[in-house]
């Protein structure tokens, strides 16, 4: 049990962490903005570094292919609570 909990503790932080970057990365970056004015927690320095990392061309070129996948998605992947054999009537 103790390891199910480890594992589903760790899920919770990754998925936050890589929302938070995303955040920044969408709220900060792309506006031109300094995020270490809001987030006191970040260091100028570690500032500096994410956002040459956020700005190299390949950070930039798997954007744009990552870009080009979501726009193949036509159909919303949410069945809500009739699932999928409801659904179909439908």
């Amino acid at each position: 049990m103790k390891a199910t909990v480890c594992k589903k503790i760790m899920q919770m932080v990754a998925k936050s962490w890589r929302t938070h970057k995303s955040d920044l990365t969408r709220n900060f970056i792309n506006k031109g903005l300094d995020a270490t004015v809001k987030h006191t927690y970040i260091l100028k320095e570690d500032w500096a570094v994410f956002v040459k990392l956020k700005d190299s061309e390949e950070a930039k070129a798997a954007s744009e292919k990552y870009k080009k996948l979501r726009e193949r998605n036509l159909h919303d992947h949410c069945l809500g609570i009739a699932g999928y054999d409801r659904k179909a009537t439908k």
